[in-house]
């Protein structure tokens, strides 16, 4: 007599499979270790079809990397719009005045913050104008993106070479008590500068 695998030939059924004549449809393929049966025991414990992932894998990488792409291309746009608008009235003019001031002052500092108050023309047209300031939003930074906080950070970095006395770790400390973000955010602005900017 000959059995299910060889009357059925490669299809995937174990050893528990047998045929069961159904009226309506002739023979079907069913495992007597599964209660309601299954078309050649595709669910069958026993059963472990070779299965190779590379081709999924190779796609999901693909699929990856158009979504950081996408990153990408966002980041290098605010790259080249950065700050534009000190370029202008009426930012420039103020901006002229005071960053030689700035420059000579610590950050945090009360005569930092004094001295942002004597600008506040140029600061209110900025954050309004650039949505990588905390200022920008309605919410601060709870508001922001991935992108926003990107730009910020390097924002931040680059900030440190307009103080005598810059230190990109002292102004996280300061940030996080000036815009009220988390202690993991923080972490995450100190693990990137140590990996981004303190090997470059």
């Amino acid at each position: 007599m000959s059995t299910v695998r060889e009357i059925f030939g490669n299809n995937p059924v174990c050893e528990y499979a047998y045929r069961k004549f159904d009226p309506a449809g002739g023979y079907d393929i069913v495992c007597s270790k599964i209660k309601n049966g299954t078309l050649f025991c595709s669910m069958c414990d026993d059963y472990r079809p070779e299965y190779d992932s590379s081709e999924e894998t190779k796609k999901h990488i693909a699929t990856v990397g158009k979504f950081i792409s996408k990153l990408q291309n966002m980041l290098d746009e605010r790259k080249y719009r950065h700050d534009g608008s000190k370029l202008k009235d009426p930012e420039k003019p103020i901006f002229d005045e005071y960053t030689p001031k700035l420059r000579g002052c610590t950050y945090g500092s009360e005569e930092y913050f004094n001295l942002l108050k004597e600008m506040q023309v140029a600061l209110s047209h900025h954050y309004k104008e650039n949505r990588h300031h905390p200022e920008h939003h309605p919410h601060g930074i709870k508001d922001m993106t991935l992108i926003d906080i990107c730009e910020m950070l390097a924002d931040w970095q680059a900030a440190c070479f307009r103080h005598a006395d810059g230190d990109i770790y002292k102004s996280i400390e300061i940030n996080q008590k000036r815009f009220g973000f988390s202690n993991e955010l923080k972490q995450i602005f100190i693990n990137t500068v140590k990996e981004c900017f303190d090997k470059s």
